[in-house]
C-alpha cells in the first residue's frame, strides 16, 4: 500500500510538471498569435483568417485555433488572468473559459475562483453569475484595516433561478479569500437559505445556488 501511493505521489508530481509545461508553452502560442493579430503579418494570398493562418502553420484544429485566438485578443483585457496562463498556473481551457465571459468580472476576482475551479466549473459559475467587485483596499478600509477578504455582490444572469434561491442571489453578499494555501468562502444570505445550503453541502450535494460553494470552506 505504502509503495503504491508512493508511486501515485510520484506521478501526480511529474504530472503537475507536465502540465506546468504544457501551459507555458501554450501561452507562448497565445503571445504569437496576439503579435500576428497586432501586426496583421497573418495576411497573405489566400488567408482567410487568422484561426485560418494557425491551421496552416501549427496543425492546430479550425475550433482550436478559434480558441486560441480568442484568448490572445483577451490579453490586454484580461492582463491577471492571461498572465497566469504564462506562468503555468492556469491551463489553456481555464482561460479560455474565463475569456468567454470577459466584461462580466473583475480580471483579478476572475483569475482567483480560476485557480481553484475546474473548466466546467469555471463555465457554469461564470455564465450565471456576474460580480461587481469591491478591492480588498477599501474592504480594509472598512474593517479598519485588518481585512484582506474581498467583499463581493453576487447577482444572477440565470432565468431559470426560481423561489428563495432567486431571493437569496437578490439580496446575499459573498465575501472571498485566496492566497497560495487557503480558499474561503463566505455566504451571507437569508438564514432559511442559508441552513438548506449548509445542510446540502455537508451531504456533498452542493448548494441550491449553484457557485457558492463549489471550492473552499462552507462557512
Amino acid at each position: 500500500m505504502e509503495e503504491s501511493y508512493a508511486k501515485l505521489v510520484d506521478i501526480k508530481d511529474r504530472l503537475a510538471d507536465a502540465c506546468g509545461v504544457l501551459n507555458v508553452a501554450n501561452a507562448r502560442l497565445v503571445q504569437l498569435t496576439a503579435e500576428l493579430i497586432e501586426t496583421d503579418l497573418w495576411r497573405g494570398y489566400g488567408i482567410r483568417s487568422v484561426e485560418h493562418y494557425l491551421t496552416l502553420q501549427t496543425g492546430l484544429s479550425p475550433e482550436r485555433a478559434r480558441q486560441v485566438v480568442e484568448v490572445a485578443a483577451a490579453t490586454v483585457e484580461l492582463p491577471v488572468t492571461t498572465g497566469k496562463l504564462a506562468a503555468g498556473e492556469l491551463s489553456f481551457e481555464q482561460v479560455h473559459a474565463v475569456t468567454r465571459h470577459q466584461g462580466k468580472f473583475n480580471d483579478d476576482e476572475a483569475a482567483s475562483f480560476a485557480t481553484i475551479a475546474t473548466v466546467p466549473q469555471i463555465r457554469r459559475t461564470l455564465s450565471r453569475y456576474t460580480f461587481t467587485h469591491s478591492t480588498a483596499a477599501e474592504t480594509a478600509s472598512a474593517d479598519g484595516g485588518g481585512s484582506t477578504e474581498t467583499p463581493t455582490e453576487l447577482t444572477s444572469a440565470d432565468s431559470s433561478t426560481s423561489g428563495s434561491a432567486a431571493e437569496a442571489v437578490a439580496s446575499g453578499r459573498v465575501t472571498q479569500f485566496h492566497d497560495s494555501t487557503r480558499y474561503r468562502l463566505v455566504v451571507d444570505a437569508p438564514a432559511d437559505q442559508g441552513g438548506a445550503d449548509r445542510r446540502r453541502h455537508q451531504r456533498g450535494e452542493g448548494c441550491a445556488v449553484p457557485g457558492w460553494a463549489t471550492a473552499g470552506e462552507f462557512v
